[in-house]
């Protein structure tokens, strides 16, 4: 216990007993008292009290851990900001808190019973951060638990988007700051609850630091840490499709998503669903994809695809993400199928693509007559031997009979080819004993067509004369010819040059030949060119070329 008779001596006396004096600042204190020093710092608190509504509100501090509160007197002085020391009375005391000092002087408060609801939730929370509230109407729930990172999307403007970053730590929200503390307090709307929220600084940059670098799309805006915006050359479907997956499979939780206008995304895995129909050497599909409770058509999705893009939209005006492993699956199928009002048509010798598509559903009603197809096909380990029509006239040699064994197994799996040997080898014996023992013997077979160079149309009638004189061959490449097909079923060979041919497509468009056999096939080799076009416009139920140079510059040509 200290006598003080004045400033100068008090100040000299709490000198001595190590509380920190600065000189130069004026210290108006009065003291005609003992002075007493507290053993150990205090923490202020504001006590909470309630009677018929109104709302009491005191500040000072237990005494002891949690023991009876003493308010502290109105009025205190500082004796020092930091650490904070004051003067309460005779009692000279540091306060522990020191962020509670804009409180020290402004209590006690009493709160009308009008104006408590208003004055809870506008200041609360900013005198719970400073000091902690007590009392018996008061509640506290501590809250530790890894923070749940919520990325919220919003429309700005037509073409573009912005994000803000929150974290959700059980139910209490919490938004980025720059170095927030460890400890957070919430008032729960409409009570006197409150939550202490123990906060993870450094997860939280961590996550901060993961959109920006994992949304390739996205950066920062502004100076909040957790507000971003769409840069300015991206697409805000590229962010919802290509960023926002991988930010979800990081622990992210997007919201706002399915209200955004500038693209909303069906985030349904699409699934494949086929009815497939069989021809005469062609199956057609009836594919539709599902994107949850809606549906489109695969024919719709081969339509975008091919304008290189990669979303189609919906029936309810989302967008549904083509998978990438689509494109690339699919692209072979895509590309040798042909269109229908229905679907898509597939070729009997295009059968092995179906079974990617077929691998998207299970328990797929399969036609009965595309497993036998598909199986002949599987089964095949080898070209068998078939004999020499009657009535051909010769011999065919080693190599010539593996040739024209190895058309008749393109002709069993209902396969085309290419005849390619060099010039000189017998591709035309090969051809002509080929044809002979397709056409002998069955008159209601349709006509083969035979398209030829002019300067080989006598050198083909000469060798048909020697070796299969039992052909019969209509001369279908000079100016007398008939126009139409009326006749064709009359005879076994339709022969023609690449010129007629070419004037005559719209009567050989209609006629289904047998065979279409097209000899020095490097005429066709340009796809551009008006012979490659109309040959590809001929129907047959077999498609065969000849030629001695199948590839002169790159593959293309031989396709």
């Amino acid at each position: 216990v200290y006598d003080a008779p004045n400033a100068a001596d008090c100040l000299s006396l709490l000198s001595r007993t190590g509380i920190p004096v600065f000189e130069g600042i004026g210290y108006n204190l009065r003291i005609q008292r003992p002075l007493r020093i507290a053993p150990r710092a205090i923490e202020l608190e504001v006590d909470l009290r309630e009677t018929n509504g109104k709302a009491t509100l005191r500040l000072g501090y237990g005494d002891g851990d949690g023991g009876e509160f003493r308010e502290l007197p109105s009025g205190s002085d500082v004796l020092c900001r930091r650490p904070l020391w004051l003067l309460a009375d005779d009692l000279v005391v540091q306060v522990a808190n020191e962020d509670a000092l804009p409180l020290v002087g402004a209590f006690p408060l009493e709160i009308p019973a009008a104006q408590v609801d208003e004055f809870r939730d506008r200041f609360a929370d900013m005198i719970a951060a400073q000091v902690r509230f007590r009392g018996e109407a008061v509640t506290w729930r501590d809250v530790d638990v890894e923070p749940v990172p919520h990325l919220i999307l919003r429309d700005q403007g037509r073409t573009s988007l912005d994000a803000e970053l929150r974290f959700r730590y059980g139910d209490a929200e919490m938004t980025p700051v720059r170095d927030p503390g460890e400890v957070e307090t919430r008032n729960v709307p409409g009570s006197w609850a409150f939550t202490r929220v123990r906060r993870q600084p450094g997860r939280e940059d961590e996550l901060v630091r993961l959109v920006g670098a994992t949304a390739r799309h996205l950066k920062r805006a502004g100076t909040a840490p957790g507000d971003f915006e769409l840069r300015a050359r991206s697409h805000p479907l590229d962010f919802l499709a290509g960023d926002v997956p991988r930010l979800v499979q990081a622990g992210l939780v997007i919201l706002g998503a399915d209200d955004l206008k500038v693209g909303r995304i069906n985030r349904n895995t699409p699934v494949v669903r086929v009815n497939i129909s069989s021809g005469l050497d062609w199956f057609d599909l009836q594919a539709v994809v599902s994107f949850g409770e809606i549906e489109v058509s695969l024919a719709e999705i081969r339509r975008v695809s091919a304008r290189g893009e990669r979303f189609v939209k919906l029936a309810d005006g989302s967008l549904g993400e083509i998978p990438a492993e689509w494109l690339e699956k699919y692209r072979r199928l895509w590309d040798l199928a042909e269109t229908t009002n229905d679907g898509l048509r597939i070729r009997d010798g295009h059968l092995p693509l179906l079974d990617q598509l077929l691998e998207e559903q299970e328990a797929a009603a399969v036609p009965a007559e595309l497993v036998r197809r598909r199986e002949r096909l599987r089964s095949i380990d080898g070209i068998a031997e078939q004999p020499l029509p009657a009535g051909f006239k010769g011999k065919l040699r080693p190599y010539q009979k593996h040739g024209y064994d190895w058309l008749h197994f393109l002709g069993a799996c209902g396969f085309g080819g290419v005849l390619a040997d060099d010039m000189g080898l017998g591709k035309t014996v090969q051809m002509l004993a080929y044809l002979l023992s397709r056409h002998r013997g069955d008159e209601a077979r349709p006509a083969t067509l035979l398209v030829v160079p002019r300067s080989l149309v006598l050198n083909w009638q000469l060798e048909a004369r020697r070796f299969a004189p039992d052909l019969r061959i209509l001369d279908h490449s000079g100016t007398a010819r008939h126009r139409g097909t009326a006749s064709f079923d009359e005879w076994d060979i339709v022969l023609t040059t690449y010129g007629a041919m070419l004037r005559d497509i719209e009567d050989l468009r209609r006629y289904e030949f047998s065979h279409v056999v097209l000899d020095e096939s490097q005429a066709i080799k340009n796809p551009r060119a008006k012979s490659a076009k109309a040959a590809r416009l001929l129907r047959g139920g077999q498609k065969l070329v000849m030629t001695g140079t199948p590839v002169e510059n790159s593959t293309f040509e031989l396709w």
